[in-house]
């Protein structure tokens, strides 16, 4: 924290207090009490009455004192029931309060109040019809080594005898004792000095890493052909530039275009959509001249001129002084940002407890509003997020800033929000959240010259989990909407050919095996419409129909041992990927087969790899000279071990309303059946999902296995790991993939894939695999 010291010296009198608060359920509270915020009323007689004292609420918090016995008990022994403790001490009682009577008094505010949360905790419960303990207390925390406690100008809102509470941001309306306000009024339209202030800030304070040289050149290269277009946010014409400027990039949803449109033609006296015509004059009133707008910026009518510039989209948000986030509306670029001129906000008024204090519902987090935003479900706004440097976000309720150092929100004024590391859990508080992109965010921005060391497996794979679990309007945008991600993450430049071709399957090699083990994972999402998706491999994570999940019960074995990779991947020169066992394989020691020594040297593509290029070099030089030679889909040339058995559905006798299946697979010539292997070991987890695609599952129920051409599936093993349990018991984890054959000469698609966990020798998965004539083979995934 020194550092943040020195760049704001007020941190030391808020004492390093995280000002955000918390997800709490709060949402439909805050609805409920909107009404109460705009009218300004005094309060009733009963209230007077009770001659209530509020300014224990903003008393300097007491401190807790606890004898040590050495200098490690100094940590973390304040915990949740001392702060509790601590609170009631300058806790505010209303005794005898009766929600039937107190919701007849409307003009009353605190009546109100009080009516709106006891419903809002209790909705029906028996407590709305009886007498109760009203207690507001202060919120404390604490901060720093020595467990301070600390004021976080917030009021907890409870009644006795329920437990459940909520709690309210508070304000001094009149600035006395030891406290600050505690936050600001929201405006009913943005003061455009305040993202002004912050971004000067940043600029003066903050130790943001240089526009690297490899992102100019990049840039370059597309400035050089013509196709770098920004908007002029004075004349609203669209201009070319030839060097790079300080402007603005627009991430938005599209939602429906309207009819007629014009692409990037000079824009004066064209009616824009809402959300860019308002994102123009925020972005103007901020001091910038020019405006990226891919809808604009980009011919939508050229698919070459798109081809070309999908790559470097993540270039454009990553050179932007400023990425400007319209996170309001469900309608697309027709929403209009609230808070701007043309977009005036509900006024924010307070709830007055007396001439000092007045409360405010407390404002959602930046997570949570990222969360309930389109924008955030979106497939193309993930990698304009988390290569953009600076964005401002532009919520309904509020504004947001984020720079790689610090967070800023309008509620908070010129300060950021100082995360308080050392705060005790609160219970109901749970955690704090921070979304999967916004990680990725702060990763990349923190070393952007050297992204490939920034994405590496674990990062790379976070990425594509949460950007696969987003929504896409046309299907065959799935990789080419995270085409940045995907470029970034290679440790070596590749020409546009095999920049081309490796954006058909999206598999970076120094990741391939890893991204091998995808299943699906939809979480209640409906699965895409198409079970075969013609655009891209079977094998590639973006066949998947709904979220692909790399982290299954494997994860931890790839991941701790990234170097130890059972296939060796290659790009031929025709794009296609082979891969070859390693000296790590060690599926020759599972089922006793020596790997054939003529199944390698006698195949055709061995040419590829005598150019004394490394083998896992990306992008080998093509044999097309132009990209309209890339036609064909890649294919994945393996040679692995592939085996036979019978591929069985089951379905837990105790989960009546369960709506996907299970497999098992049961050795070849077996006549069990799956609950005869369930009875047999009892155990649900010889069962499997294999994420197969719901149109394709009935292709495997039991009652079609008659009409299948054989009684059995074929399986290959797509990787896996070899670890001690106990002394001298080698255990095995592996990934199997079920096949489906297309073509006579060892061409498959894939169909499904699961993990087989925690087997060893002797056990009834390695048994399955040696009574499967289990050979190694050369197949080809298409």
């Amino acid at each position: 924290m020194g550092d943040d010291n020195r760049r704001y010296p007020f941190i030391g009198r808020l004492e390093r207090i995280e000002n955000e608060a918390n997800e709490l359920p709060k949402h439909g509270l805050g609805r409920w009490l909107t009404p109460l915020f705009k009218d300004q009323v005094s309060f009733c007689q009963a209230c007077e009455s009770r001659q209530l004292d509020f300014r224990p609420l903003i008393k300097k918090p007491p401190q807790f004192k606890r004898t040590f016995k050495n200098s490690r008990d100094n940590r973390n022994i304040v915990d949740n029931n001392d702060l509790n403790d601590l609170e009631m001490k300058n806790a505010v009682y209303i005794n005898d309060f009766s929600f039937q009577e107190a919701k007849a008094r409307k003009q009353c505010s605190l009546c109100m109040l009080l009516v709106s949360s006891l419903k809002w905790i209790e909705k029906a419960g028996w407590l709305l019809y009886m007498s109760c303990v009203c207690i507001l207390r202060p919120r404390y925390d604490c901060a720093g080594e020595k467990m301070k406690i600390v004021h976080r100008h917030q009021v907890w809102l409870g009644f006795q005898p329920v437990e459940k509470e909520t709690f309210f941001d508070m304000i001094y309306v009149n600035k006395f004792g030891f406290a600050r306000k505690g936050r600001c009024v929201i405006p009913s339209a943005i003061d455009f000095k305040l993202p002004r202030d912050w971004l000067q800030q940043c600029d003066r304070k903050h130790s943001h890493p240089a526009i690297p040289s490899a992102l100019r050149s990049r840039m370059q290269a597309i400035m050089d052909r013509g196709l770098f277009r920004v908007i002029n946010t004075s004349t609203r014409s669209v201009e070319i530039m030839t060097s790079i400027p300080k402007f603005v990039a627009l991430s938005y949803v599209w939602g429906t275009p309207l009819p007629g449109s014009p692409n990037y033609q000079p824009l004066k006296g064209w009616p824009m959509p809402s959300t860019i015509s308002d994102a123009t004059i925020i972005a103007s009133s901020i001091g910038f001249k020019w405006i990226w707008v891919d809808r604009i910026c980009i011919d939508q009518n050229s698919s070459s001129e798109k081809a070309i510039l999908i790559p470097y989209i993540k270039d454009i948000f990553a050179t932007a002084q400023l990425t400007i986030v319209a996170g309001c509306g469900k309608i697309g670029a027709s929403s209009a940002l609230m808070g701007s001129p043309r977009a005036i906000r509900d006024d924010e008024n307070l709830v007055k407890l007396d001439s000092s204090i007045a409360l405010l519902p407390v404002g959602d987090t930046f997570w949570s509003e990222e969360s309930v935003c389109v924008w955030s479900t979106r497939g193309w706004t993930f990698e304009e997020f988390v290569f953009s440097r600076r964005l401002l976000f532009v919520f309904p309720a509020e504004i947001f800033f984020l720079c790689g150092s610090y967070t800023f929100r309008e509620s908070v004024g010129h300060h950021p929000i100082i995360p308080n590391k050392d705060k005790v859990d609160r219970d109901v508080l749970g955690e704090d959240h921070v979304s999967d992109a916004a990680t990725v965010h702060s990763k990349i921005q923190r070393n952007p010259a050297q992204m490939s060391k920034v994405l590496d497996a674990r990062t790379f794979v976070t990425a594509l989990e949460d950007y696969s679990s987003r929504d896409l309007t046309v299907e065959e945008d799935r990789i080419p909407a995270v085409a940045g991600v995907i470029i970034a993450a290679l440790t070596n430049p590749i020409d546009e050919i095999s920049e081309r071709a490796l954006l058909r399957h999206g598999h970076p090699l120094r990741f391939f095996e890893i991204l091998l083990t995808w299943v699906d994972f939809s979480w209640g999402r409906d699965p895409s419409p198409i079970p075969n998706k013609p655009f891209v491999p079977s094998w590639s994570w973006a066949s998947s129909h709904s979220r692909a999940c790399f982290t299954c019960q494997l994860e931890s074995y790839i991941f701790l041992e990234p170097n130890v990779s059972w296939f060796q991947y290659s790009s031929l020169h025709n794009h296609d990927i082979l891969g070859l066992p390693t000296e790590h394989n060690l599926i020759s020691d599972i089922i006793q087969l020596k790997l054939p020594d003529g199944l390698i040297t006698g195949q055709p593509w061995m040419e590829s790899l005598s150019d004394g290029l490394p083998p896992d070099r990306e992008g080998r030089p093509s044999i097309s000279s132009s990209v309209d030679g890339l036609l064909s889909l890649p294919k994945l040339h393996l040679i692995t071990v592939v085996f036979d058995a019978r591929f069985v559905q089951w379905k837990h006798p105790e989960r009546y309303r369960q709506s996907w299946y299970e497999h098992v697979l049961i050795s070849v010539g077996s006549t069990e059946t799956s609950d005869d292997i369930y009875n047999r070991f009892h155990d649900a987890s010889m069962m499997r999902q294999w994420s197969i695609h719901p149109e394709l599952e009935p292709h495997y129920s039991s009652q079609r296995i008659g009409s299948r051409p054989s009684p059995f599936e074929s399986f290959a093993i797509i990787t896996g790991r070899a670890y001690y349990k106990k002394p001298n018991e080698l255990y095995y984890n592996l990934y199997i993939m079920l096949l489906d054959r297309i073509g006579p000469d060892g061409t498959y698609k894939r169909v499904g894939l699961a993990p087989l966990v925690e087997i060893k020798e002797g056990s009834y998965f390695i048994e399955v695999i040696k009574n499967g004539r289990p050979r190694w083979e050369y197949i080809c995934l298409v």
